[in-house]
């Protein structure tokens, strides 16, 4: 590929390929488990809410008399509602712990929720043979949203009318009383976007969390991304209706940098096995 410097120099740059790592279908679903001690938790999207299995896991680890080292394995995760992702970072924090503060800009108004109810339908028909909790949370926000636009038309709300709101969501305490003492490895690939380097973000500075893999996807500062096909030419196109103001340093485009990174001839997870081996 062809690249302009800033001093007007042009320069060609070869063209290296990526190759997501391979998942089998079971590792489609969230789920977690113990093995050798280690908790492997796989989160291949952020999904709407909090599901039954996810609570499952808050409460294993909100569980001060039972710690375990932790992989969260976010390869893939391409984002989605950070809900959970917010609840994982107040059980792993003690009192003293205070999460990021973050933020939020908000466009409100139909065409806004219009896109996102889109994204939400589409969500929900490709999660149904994937996984079917996701799949019941994700219809369970569109059904919200649809509810949200029937009230909007049944009080004669225009389609033009947008309105910005502001939000800064606070630093809040976490629940633990005392600091997480095992270690958290958080596996990371170019696909993890959105929400997921969110979870990152509100992860990375705790002292016994390390970050393996690859750089995240930098697609941090923009979400709630909607989807519209235009009238005439029958494109689809996708846009965020919210922006992120964050404290740390995140730059969009760039994303996280990890603390080892991993080849892709190499299994990032066995890299990991070993480091929490090594680290115990």
């Amino acid at each position: 590929t062809k690249c302009n410097m800033a001093n007007g120099q042009e320069i060609t740059l070869p063209l290296v390929p990526w190759l997501p790592h391979q998942f089998a279908p079971e590792d489609q679903v969230f789920h977690f488990k113990l093995e050798e001690d280690i908790l492997y938790v796989r989160m291949p999207r952020m999904s709407e809410g909090i599901s039954p299995t996810q609570r499952q896991l808050l409460d294993l680890i909100g569980d001060e008399t039972n710690e375990y080292p932790i992989i969260f394995d976010l390869r893939g995760n391409g984002g989605g509602d950070s809900t959970f992702a917010n609840e994982l970072g107040l059980a792993l924090r003690s009192g003293a712990q205070m999460s990021p503060r973050i933020k939020i800009r908000t466009k409100d108004g139909p065409l806004a929720k219009i896109a996102t109810t889109n994204y939400l339908f589409i969500n929900w028909q490709e999660l149904k043979g994937i996984d079917p909790e996701a799949a019941v949370q994700a219809k369970n926000a569109y059904d919200s949203k649809v509810k949200e636009l029937q009230n909007m038309e049944a009080e004669g709300i225009p389609l033009s009318k947008m309105d910005l709101l502001t939000a800064v969501g606070n630093s809040r305490p976490g629940r633990r009383s005392g600091p997480y003492r095992k270690p958290i490895v958080l596996l990371v690939d170019k696909l993890c976007g959105s929400s997921c380097e969110l979870m990152v973000d509100a992860l990375i500075d705790l002292p016994n969390t390390e970050l393996i893999g690859t750089h995240t996807g930098g697609a941090i500062r923009f979400g709630n991304v909607g989807l519209f096909l235009l009238p005439n030419s029958k494109i689809e196109t996708y846009f965020g209706s919210r922006s992120f103001e964050f404290t740390s340093n995140l730059q969009e485009g760039i994303g996280i940098k990890p603390d080892y990174y991993v080849l892709e001839n190499l299994d990032a997870l066995i890299v990991a096995r070993n480091r929490l081996k090594f680290a115990r």
